[in-house]
């Protein structure tokens, strides 16, 4: 093999480019029927409230959203973080929850609530998506609400 390859390598450079070529087909050809369908339960809501401390952004959002978004069907546990001007709650519903349901029903019960709320607060709804690693970041710094998207807005 040594003789034939030293004596003929454009032979050998064809066959070589022949395999890296036979090898992209495939991979650009591969289905992924194998690999599950994945869907985190998890949905954060997240009201701003300007210039409000952390204290009285517990007492008069998260404790109220909390406590409203609680009887929301197919939740398992609610996470709340106050801090300064803002509040985040992390909702996670039972595996198997239809989360396009719980989306709206989430968005229905925080329209409720918010009648109760300061009229500077403005509610963000997120579902987190399941292509991102990070599901939450305690923080909520910047760096954490990269991984979300909004999918709605009440003003």
């Amino acid at each position: 093999m040594e003789k034939f390859s030293v004596k003929k390598p454009f032979t050998i450079l064809v066959a070589v480019i022949m395999v890296l070529l036979l090898g992209f087909v495939s991979i650009t050809n591969l289905q992924t029927n194998l690999l599950p369908d994945i869907s985190t339960p998890y949905l954060m809501v997240v009201t701003v409230y300007p210039g409000a401390s952390p204290e009285r952004v517990e007492s008069e959002v998260s404790d109220v959203m909390e406590n409203a978004l609680g009887t929301v069907s197919g939740v398992e546990s609610i996470t709340a973080t106050s801090a300064e001007n803002y509040s985040l709650l992390l909702m996670k519903f039972a595996e198997g929850t239809d989360m396009n349901s719980a989306m709206v029903k989430t968005s229905n019960k925080v329209d409720q609530t918010a009648t109760g709320l300061p009229s500077t607060c403005l509610t963000l709804h997120h579902r987190v998506q399941p292509e991102h690693e990070r599901l939450y970041d305690g923080g909520c710094q910047p760096g954490g609400q990269r991984c979300l998207r909004s999918v709605g807005l009440r003003g």
